[in-house]
């Protein structure tokens, strides 16, 4: 049987320990491991029945690539699930809490920057077309203007 919550673990104190030349490494495999985990619906399973520093190396690592857009979606997935599972619990550990609040901080952040990149996206779609309605217009204006020299 796939001993889901020790792979997590094993993983995790390997980013912990990695020299700096292996940390990029270590943390795909992490990802990597997350992302198997999540397809196997092992996810919740890796994440329950964590102590605070079990927990707190969860959250700490999540915390360290939460802004990496190739990993913000499968973070704050498991974001969503240590929220659903700790959420009577997360208020019991100070420094639990000030983590997660960290980690729900950026993504807010995100969020934010999202919503602020839609509206520029907005702005900058109505200045294309608008320069390509302008181009249109000079193209049928040269192209319908009488030819000069020639007798009508």
């Amino acid at each position: 049987k796939f001993q889901y919550q020790k792979a997590l673990d094993v993983a995790l104190k390997a980013v912990q320990e990695s020299p700096p030349q292996l940390l990029e490494e270590n943390r795909l495999t992490v990802i990597s491991l997350m992302e198997e985990l999540f397809r196997r619906n092992g996810l919740r399973i890796a994440l329950h029945r964590r102590n605070e520093e079990q927990l707190l190396g969860v959250l700490n690592f999540v915390d360290s690539v939460l802004l990496d857009s190739r990993f913000c979606s499968l973070m704050t997935t498991v974001l969503e699930l240590i929220m659903h599972i700790y959420s009577g619990v997360v208020k019991l550990s100070p420094r639990v809490e000030a983590v997660m609040h960290a980690c729900l901080a950026k993504v807010q952040s995100q969020v934010d920057s999202m919503r602020e990149m839609a509206v520029v996206e907005g702005m900058l779609d109505c200045l294309i077309q608008a320069n390509q309605i302008q181009r249109e217009h000079r193209e049928a204006l040269r192209t319908s203007a009488p030819i000069e020299g020639k007798a009508t």
